[in-house]
């Protein structure tokens, strides 16, 4: 049948033990779907067999899935869901129907306003039951029929082109009218489930989300008609509402329901019931389309359980009030009594706290646990008693075990029964004898497990333990993990709370908790202190506030009594004398800085203090520091602090410290070690044995002197790669431009050309096996890649897990370049360097010394016997400096590199002088030398003519009276102030906009500026900067215009809301951004599309008698995936190429928002590679432990400083069994892998590589039949596809190679033709590659209405495939040589011509893809001509013709490259596409508009020029009069992709650098332009 087709598929819970009484069941409730469906002109055209569908720990279900076609879907959809779910039986639990495919819904762009609701529902599905948990209806009063009265009315909105999707409003009554909003965010549904049967004249919409609905209340004045909008304010409960019997809603009704329910009444209708449905199909149709969550449909019968005044849970289920609770701790936790510090303490109190804690994480997650747990006592026993079970048979993995459940509801999975779900990880667990804790490598390297506690305006979300680097406080205080914890504040939808979005609710929630504290796990915590990074971030820590067990049974303790924390504060130091609070605060939170202790003790005869390098004042007349935050340290200390860090024979020059209260760098200092051995020398004895040298400006507060302290370090010099950013690009451009033409022309080339560099390495990453291995090289060691030989038979480019790390770091690297423009600079043209003073003073003003490592992959460099750094390099000559964040001008400047022998002992840092007027630091974004890192460029194309002047970044102190009893209330108030105003997100993004619509030195970026400094300051002056100017003002002195603050239109290259016009960036940034999204849309438009490449298991990889060891194998890969699942879950990373690459896009649980660019070296991405490294490490010495272990199998490699680690050693011999071993792992992986329905995983695979290489090394040395290095397999699937598309149409292949002449449509192409048979004649095997090409435009209808035909298309990959066209790397590769025309005519004469040697099929898939890359670089969209008179063609095309190729063959250039796809060109064997599934919707964007513009023709123009299918505009303020001559509005459209593009690209506009244009007549024009640009006939 002809028409759409779709799929529906229907979901049935395990309902019973027997499986063949659930069949028949399921049957039985099958038997009336085809009439059902046939009476709604809907076919099935096949039925699924049954499956039993298992995800992994949560409840199975069987799936039924039939194909379906009708000519045309419609609402009657509905109509046919609902008369199914009324057909069923009631002994049986309904299904679940899901359905799939885009023909089934509405293809419509519109919104709807003002639909009526019976009612609004929070509540909780629950068993295949909905249970109510708060219902809103006004069905027993009395509603007016007037459209212009609201009370008592229930009305939705859905606005699907805006964020906040769905309002649904209603008035009530109490003393006066009160406005409710209720808001549903686009990217806060998680699941939409239709229930048609509710009754017979109402429809619930079911949503499930990931946090609260947003509510806002505001109150309608009595004077005032009911219409009136009314100023609304966040609010977290409805208080104007309620019952008798219940009272008011909970605000837990609200933030403990997962699901927000709407419920519809049926239309009327003239009879016709399809009718009825079709406000109802179109809002589904939406809804499908806008939010991409697939429409389900079911009946649930409505449970009321209302949360109000009556609580229906139990209010305190883990307190000694709880009978059933003060069982589990009686039973699990029995007194263990001893005498610590004259206290007795329960020794079973840790490990109360912990299970008790990870109990309360469970609950926090609302209704969806205490629905099933604490609906009452005997309930909760019974769940407890299942805790104890298992908890008592092996506690650490009970507790992993509830990690387990808690990540998997936050996953939102088919859980079903918790019970169910948590006795099936405990099996699994008890099997796999796997538990969560860290590995021996963890906690020596310091690492902690810390608990979390999330505070938002309507919840408190526990999160299980993370790891992460120990800090002073941690190490100090809280040992076992239970005394301290990590909190974050944040919105309900886990975004930084904002004064602007919150309200008063920051203020509420913020001093709430941090007045006040939180009972976890029946311990009491109260505010301890943040670092400043954590204060950024919103966090904190918070500490007991008082281990006294006298006071455990007693009443509450006063807040302000919190002993505990008093006295933790008074050991980390003396911090009355420090000027303001601000301060005082970022002192303490030096304590909380993640480091590291190196395991070497600093006595007072270890240090000494020395003077400052100062000279100079600024502008505030205080003097200049040239050594600020920088410190002296022995080569001898920094060689002990090595070694116990096992640095092996690396010893970097720098450390960054905390020791006491201090901070900053240590550099070496070679004179340290020459005067204390010339004192040895001389026999001179040693009062002090000189270490270290600190120096004032390092000294923060005054620390407690402990004996033993250690010094802690936070990071350590090392080779660090730099890359450009959007703020430095904005800079070298703006600035090249103020100085010179050729300076703009040099930079910004070479600009691009970096750009190209990086994007062309993706394809040779790929298709290069060398470049392959290189990439994979760079990635965490834990395969010797060049072990894996390629005459062993490795073609590691071919092998599906190698495969996977190399693409998920292209795919990361492209987020980077789109999101942030980063473009690395080459290894050896810079890095990224801590800096340290010059001691000798031998550096002038003006001058640096830089000393590099070339090789950047070795990041502990060892050094030689000399002490300098092997494998260094001095920079001499002119080089580029900054500090990042750039703002102005004077942030990026030039120095002199020179080579200083005194200095040779410095590597991988950049060293400063201590001469001149002012530090250098200081000029670059007002740093200084604590630990700052500096981008060091010495590529001489990037380089600037001079430096522009140094911008003034001094502050004024902040002094500041106060008494220590009030540090706690001040802090609070310094804390939510902060919070309210922190703004150096929103200054930095406005400076940017600004300055490329302005120019850097304008007026409005250089207050700024201003502003942004003193922003940056804020967290420890206290002193925020003033709000953002969002008007145009005018100088009272001068008359000049100044714009807004807050800009008004956004670059193209700003990616985020698209609330704001955007315009075309004419500057470097715009055009770079315009690159990286061609590239990122290629990748978009297959982005649904998985890998077309097949597991397959390599057979040479065998071994006679493995099989005695695959059940030991297998159940060591479940175990192993069983532990990286785990932690893939934890920080929610969606590959096993990301995770064991380290390149990871999307990641939750970070330590901060701003981690993934935190310098730190113990961000979450090195806890996560040291998980992983840890795990491989395990895994790979439980292989050889039945051997004797791996140091006894295994050969120490050369050069191997660490004998306790395996990634230095190397089964270079091993015998036969453990050769079977190996190659059962290898098998149990990929076979596994091949079967499962989960996201493959393959690193098992290769624990034992090195055996792996051995066997295979032994199969080319014995001969036998194998392939010595495979094919790349994106060449092999070319040539698969090309052979199989020409089979599929070889009568057209034929007569395309035997008769070009239809291409023939005059004189001229008459010879272009017979230049091409030429060719196709002399390289066999051309003929396929051209015929592909040419079918390739055709489809894409690229030759249509074109200058450039389908021969001119063909002549121009002759000139490519014969060096006439350089290709997209600028080189020109020649594949065949250009024919001598004279000699073709001559030999053809005579009788001679004869073909030359086919192409092989390589030459050909390469051919052909370089050719698609070439078309979509930047190279072949930028040339100035393409001239075809190399060929004997007398043809010219000018600059802009061939541009129809290049966003196509970018496309399929992507496709092939990642996904192995060549969609354009389908074979046989591929499944049908259609026109229709490849229209998709895009996002809203904004436009701005004359106000007088002819909608209706402009739509139209639009509609024609683009292509798209659709398209609609809606005012943005549709309630807002306005008295401006523009209007903004909203755009919606659905298209192809290519169409989609084209329309942003028809409504964008470029914005002129330079005009003269003022305040609203900047937007007139720019309103006028755009109007002007559709509106004309020609594009």
């Amino acid at each position: 049948m002809s028409g759409q087709n779709g799929s529906i598929r229907l979901e049935f819970p395990e309902f019973d033990d027997s499986i063949d009484r659930i069949e028949y069941g399921i049957e039985m409730m099958l038997n009336s779907v085809p009439a059902i469906l046939q009476h709604h002109k809907i076919d099935i055209k096949s039925r699924h067999e049954m499956e039993i569908v298992e995800e992994q720990d949560c409840d199975s279900f069987f799936e039924v899935n039939y194909d379906v076609a009708s000519a045309k879907f419609d609402q009657t959809i509905i109509d046919a869901m609902r008369a199914y779910l009324f057909s069923l039986n009631a002994n049986w639990p309904r299904p679940y129907i899901v359905l799939h495919g885009s023909d089934f819904w509405a293809k419509t762009l519109d919104c709807y306003i003002e639909v009526p609701l019976a009612a609004m529902y929070f509540g909780n599905i629950q068993g295949y039951t909905y249970i109510s948990h708060w219902q809103i209806s006004f069905s027993g009063k009395k509603i007016s029929a007037d459209a212009n009265e609201l009370l008592n009315k229930i009305v939705a909105e859905f606005e699907f082109d805006r964020a906040d999707m769905i309002t649904v409003t209603f008035q009530c009554l109490k003393r006066k009218r009160i406005n409710y909003q209720t808001i549903i965010r686009k990217d806060t549904i998680r699941r939409i489930i239709v229930d048609p049967q509710v009754d017979m004249n109402k429809t619930r919409i079911h949503f499930e989300l990931n946090c609260p609905p947003l509510i806002r209340q505001g109150s309608v004045d009595d004077d005032k008609p009911s219409t009136q909008k009314p100023f609304y304010k966040r609010t977290n409960r409805y208080s104007c509402i309620g019952t008798k019997e219940y009272g008011s809603p909970h605000e837990s009704a609200i933030s403990d329901s997962p699901f927000f329910t709407i419920e519809l009444q049926k239309q009327e209708s003239d009879g016709n019931s399809g009718d009825s449905n079709d406000t109802l199909y179109r809002v589904l149709s939406r809804l499908r389309s806008r939010t991409g969550v697939q429409i389900e449909f079911a009946n649930f019968p409505k449970v009321d359980v209302p949360i109000g005044k009556v609580y229906p849970y139990l209010r305190y289920p883990t307190s000694s009030k709880s009978y059933a609770f003060e069982c589990f701790i009686y039973n699990c936790f029995p007194s263990k009594m001893k005498i610590i510090d004259a206290q007795s303490i329960n020794e079973n109190d840790g490990r109360q706290f912990a299970i008790t804690y990870l109990i309360e994480c469970l609950l926090s997650r609302g209704a969806i646990v205490k629905d099933q747990v604490l609906t009452d006592e005997i309930c909760w026993g019974q769940f407890l008693g299942l805790i104890t079970h298992y908890y008592l048979e092996n506690d650490k993995l009970c507790e992993a075990a509830l990690e387990d459940l808690i990540y998997l509801i936050d996953g939102r999975k088919r859980i079903g029964s918790i019970w169910k779900c948590f006795h099936k990880i405990c099996q699994k667990r008890l099997v796999m004898q796997l538990t969560n804790g860290m590995s021996e490598q963890e906690i020596e390297e310091g690492y902690q497990r810390v608990r979390k506690v999330i505070f938002t305006p309507t919840r408190v979300i526990y999160t299980p333990p993370e790891m992460i680097m120990g800090n002073r406080v941690l190490r100090n205080f809280d040992r076992d993990g239970t005394h301290v914890l990590r909190v974050t504040f944040r919105d309900d939808n886990n975004r930084k709370m904002r004064a602007n979005a919150t309200g008063e609710l920051l203020d509420i929630c913020v001093k709430k908790y941090l007045e006040h504290g939180i009972v976890v796990a029946n311990r009491d915590f109260g505010f301890l202190g943040c670092s400043s990074s954590q204060m950024r971030d919103n966090g904190a820590y918070f500490m007991v506030k008082n281990t006294d067990n006298r006071h455990k049974n007693a009443c509450k303790m006063n807040s302000k009594f919190k002993p505990n924390i008093d006295s933790v504060r008074n050991q980390l130091g003396n911090f009355l004398q420090i000027e303001n609070i601000p301060k005082l605060m970022a002192r303490l939170g030096q304590c909380f800085t993640q480091s590291r202790l190196t395991g070497v003790s600093l006595g007072p005869d270890n240090y000494c203090l020395t003077h400052d390098l100062s000279g100079g004042r600024s502008s505030n007349g205080s003097e200049y520091t040239f050594s600020d935050g920088v410190g002296m340290m022995s080569y001898e200390f920094a060689q002990e602090v090595s070694r116990l860090m096992s640095f092996g024979r690396s010893v970097p020059s720098c450390f960054q410290f905390r020791y006491r209260g201090m901070k900053g760098v240590l550099a070496i200092d070679p004179l340290l070690d020459k005067e204390r051995n010339w004192q040895e020398k001389h026999g001179i004895s040693l009062s002090k044995n000189i270490k270290c040298v600190f120096r004032p400006s390092q000294i923060k507060f005054e620390g407690k002197q402990i004996l033993g302290d250690q010094v802690e370090m936070v990071k350590y010099s090392s080779p660090v790669l730099v890359a450009l950013n959007k703020p430095l690009i904005n800079i070298l451009d703006q600035v090249s431009e103020m100085q010179s033409l050729e300076c703009h022309r040099r930079i910004t080339s070479r600009i691009e050309e970096l750009m190209d560099l990086q994007t062309l390495s993706f394809a040779k990453q790929m298709t290069d096996e060398a470049c392959f291995r290189n990439k994979l090289k760079e990635f965490p060691r834990r395969i010797d890649i060049d072990y894996l030989r390629t005459i062993w038979g490795f073609t590691l480019s071919n092998e599906p897990f190698f495969r996977s790390l190399v693409k998920a770091s292209i795919k990361f690297a492209i987020t980077k370049q789109l999101f942030k423009e980063q473009i690395q600079i080459p290894s050896e043209l810079g890095r990224s360097m801590l800096g340290v003073v010059d001691e000798t003073g031998i550096l002038q003003y003006g001058q640096v010394f830089v000393q590099y490592t070339k090789n950047h992959r070795n990041i502990l460099p060892p050094r030689d016997s000399n002490r300098k750094v092997l494998g260094s390099e001095i920079v001499t000559g002119t080089v580029l400096l900054t500090k990042n964040p750039g703002i102005v001008p004077g942030d990026v400047r030039i120095f002199e590199a020179v080579d200083i022998p005194e200095l040779h002992h410095l590597c991988d840092v950049v060293v400063f002088p201590q001469h001149g007027p002012r530090p250098h630091p200081d000029e670059m974004a007002g740093s200084d030398l604590d630990g700052d890192e500096y981008s060091v460029i010495w590529d001489q194309k990037l380089l600037l003519e001079r430096n522009e002047e140094a911008f003034d970044f001094a502050v004024e102190k902040n002094l500041q009276t106060y008494e220590w009893e009030d540090i706690d209330d001040l802090m609070r108030d310094v804390y939510v102030e902060y919070l309210k105003k922190d703004l150096v997100g929103l200054i930095a993004n406005s400076h940017l906009h600004n300055s490329d619509q302005y120019g850097l030195t304008s007026r409005v970026c250089m207050n700024l500026a201003k502003k942004s400094c003193q922003a940056v300051d804020f967290s420890k002056s206290g002193k925020p900067p003033d709000e953002l100017q969002t008007t145009w003002k005018t100088d009272d002195a001068t008359g000049e215009m100044i714009p807004p603050e807050r800009a008004e239109r956004v670059p193209d290259y700003h990616v985020g809301s698209d609330h704001m016009p955007k315009y075309v960036s004419p500057r470097l940034c715009g055009k770079l951004f315009r690159e990286f999204q061609g590239i990122d849309n290629a990748m978009k438009i297959s982005e649904e599309k998985s890998e077309q490449y097949k597991i397959e298991v390599d057979e040479s990889i065998r071994v006679d008698g493995f099989e005695e060891y695959m059940e030991d194998a297998k159940k060591q890969l479940a175990s192993y995936n069983g532990q990286l699942k785990s932690t893939m879950d934890t920080y929610g990373i969606q590959s096993e190429g990301e995770i064991m690459s380290g390149c990871i896009i999307e990641m939750r649980n970070r330590i901060s928002d701003s981690d993934q660019d935190d310098m730190s070296f113990y961000n979450t991405n090195r806890m996560i590679e040291t998980k992983m490294t840890a795990l491989v490490s395990k895994f790979r010495t439980i292989f050889f432990q039945q051997f004797g272990g791996f140091q006894e199998v295994c050969t120490l490699l050369p050069d191997a400083y660490n004998e306790s680690n395996f990634f230095n050693f190397r089964c270079e011999n091993p015998n036969e069994e453990i050769r079977k071993k190996a190659v059962a792992w290898y098998r149990a992986c990929y076979e596994c892998a091949k079967s499962t329905r989960e996201p493959r995983k393959l690193s098992f695979a290769w624990i034992a590589y090195d055996v792996i290489a051995k066997i295979k090394e032994t199969k080319v040395l014995e001969n036998v039949e194998m392939n010595i290095g495979g094919a790349n397999p994106m060449y092999t699937y070319l040539e698969h596809h090309r052979a199989r598309y020409i089979n599929d149409h070889v009568d057209d292949f034929e007569k395309f190679r035997r008769n070009l002449d239809n291409l023939i449509t005059g004189k001229e192409s008459k010879k272009a033709v017979f230049i091409l048979q030429r060719y196709i004649y002399m390289i066999p095997g051309l003929d396929s590659v051209m015929f592909v090409l040419m079918r390739w435009g055709e489809a894409l209808e690229l030759f249509e209405g074109r200058s450039m035909s389908i021969y001119h298309f063909l002549l121009m990959f002759i000139m490519f495939s014969t060096g006439q066209l350089a290709s997209a790397d600028g080189n020109a590769e020649q594949f065949f040589g250009k024919l001598d025309v004279e000699e073709y005519r001559r030999r053809k004469k005579n009788g001679t011509l004869e073909p030359d040697i086919p192409l092989t099929r390589h030459q050909r898939s390469d051919m052909m893809f370089k050719f698609f890359q070439l078309m979509g670089s930047r190279k072949f969209r930028t040339m100035r001509s393409i001239s075809f008179r190399p060929l004997g063609f007398s043809s010219v095309f000018m600059s802009g013709e061939w541009m129809v190729f290049h966003e196509p063959a970018l496309k399929t250039y992507y496709n092939i490259m990642f996904n192995l796809r060549f969609e354009e060109l389908p074979i046989s064997t591929d499944p049908t596409t259609t026109h229709e599934t490849r229209l998709r919707e895009c996002e809203p964007f904004v436009i701005e508009l004359p106000e007088k513009a002819n909608m209706d023709m402009l739509i139209k123009k639009l509609t024609e020029k683009s292509k798209v299918s659709q398209l609609n505009l809606r005012r943005q303020d549709k309630n807002k009069k306005t008295s401006n001559s523009t209007v903004r509005y909203i755009v919606s459209a659905s298209g192809t992709f290519e169409s989609t593009q084209q329309l942003r690209k028809l409504v964008t506009v470029t914005s002129p650098i330079k005009n003269h244009w003022e305040g609203q007549d900047l937007a007139q024009q720019m309103a006028n332009f755009c109007y002007l640009k559709i509106m004309k006939d020609d594009l």
